[in-house]
């Protein structure tokens, strides 16, 4: 071999060497910027993650190329941040940007494609816009459905549940019922997770028999979710305090006040069994009794649960609080419309009082000991 050869050779490897070290060096950078913009963002330092976020797009994009895989990771998370500033426009073309790099790389698996779509999909539904969050529900349904060769498992009847939630939430109760019932119907044929789901799918078609008014239908699949429920969370699952004021508020609605009184007092207990740190929760049941108890017109069991509020609060964080003004003044308005002025005037002058004291920064939130 001549010299001549043997120096090309040496050149190449060198040339090779320098090459790699230098693509190493190119990642490295990369995945620092990248896990600065991860730390940045679970921080809740949004303004400066935005702008770490775009730096490394545009580092990205200069080292990468527009379509690599790398800046889909960058343009997700800037999709994150500007969903999180609710600029949802500019959200909304990154997280598409994610999804257009995703379809050009058919190597790439189809949680990721399916992890896009989901993003638009809550951020339609985060706008209010439940036409185009159901139109994204429907794509992710489709695509596991073929994933899964037709076959029904917990993801496709997760997508059938969210269609079914954009139906309902549009007014299109009668498909979101038929949607939901299908849901059953899959979930039924399921060897595991099948209780579990088919607890969200009775809360589901509660909430639409309750919203058209067949208040029997309701009654019955919300019972069927708090058993479900119940029985794998021991009662403490909270969905299960929703349940009961959903049953509640559908019995007022019916006049049943018996029914509505029950669940009500089922609501307050359940409150009450996640601890004495559970203040707004305690304090909203003792409410919505209160509220049923002046509608019906028991106006001495209103004024003792409007006061329980007062002192479930006032025992945790003292008298000069912005809640305990609150329910104060409920309870001075709660006089007024009895037409016992003298009492009436006596309470809404006192929560006046914490009121004016909080504002001139006389007490602190929380300390009921004064300044």
């Amino acid at each position: 071999m001549t010299i001549m050869i043997k120096k090309i050779i040496l050149t190449f490897y060198i040339c090779c060497f320098f090459s790699i070290c230098f693509a190493l060096d190119v990642e490295n950078t990369y995945r620092s910027k990248l896990k600065k913009l991860v730390n940045l963002f679970k921080a809740q330092q949004i303004d400066n993650a935005m702008k770490t976020g775009l730096e490394l797009l545009k580092f990205t994009k200069k080292r990468f190329g527009n379509n690599h895989i790398n800046a889909a990771v960058v343009n997700v998370m800037l999709g994150d941040v500007y969903r999180k500033k609710q600029q949802f426009e500019l959200a909304g073309l990154y997280y598409k940007r994610y999804i257009s790099i995703i379809k050009s790389h058919p190597e790439q698996n189809i949680e990721k494609l399916d992890n896009g779509l989901l993003k638009m999909m809550r951020l339609y539904a985060e706008m209010g816009d439940f036409q185009k969050a159901y139109q994204f529900a429907e794509r992710r349904y489709n695509i596991n459905r073929k994933k899964y060769e037709g076959k029904g498992n917990s993801d496709t009847i997760k997508n059938l549940m969210d269609m079914a939630l954009y139906k309902e939430q549009q007014g299109e109760y009668n498909l979101a019922r038929k949607l939901y019932l299908k849901c059953q119907l899959n979930a039924d044929k399921l060897k595991n997770n099948r209780d579990l789901l088919n607890a969200e799918i009775y809360f589901g078609l509660g909430r639409v028999s309750k919203k058209m008014k067949n208040y029997a239908n309701a009654a019955k699949y919300y019972n069927k979710s708090i058993i479900i429920k119940t029985r794998f969370s021991g009662g403490s699952d909270p969905a299960i305090g929703n349940i009961y004021k959903e049953l509640a508020q559908m019995f007022i609605m019916s006049s049943n006040f018996n029914l509505a009184e029950t669940y009500l007092k089922k609501t307050l207990v359940f409150q009450t069994r996640k601890g004495a740190g559970n203040l707004s929760g305690r304090s909203e049941a003792m409410m919505d009794l209160a509220g049923l108890y002046y509608i019906t017109k028991q106006y001495e069991k209103c004024e003792y649960q409007i006061k329980n509020a007062i002192v479930v609060w006032e025992k945790s964080v003292g008298k000069y609080h912005p809640k305990v003004a609150y329910y104060i003044e409920k309870l001075g308005y709660f006089y007024k419309n009895i037409r016992d002025f003298k009492r009436s005037q006596k309470y809404l002058e006192l929560a006046e009082e914490i009121k004016i004291a909080l504002a001139k920064n006389n007490y602190k939130a929380g300390n009921g000991n004064g300044k």
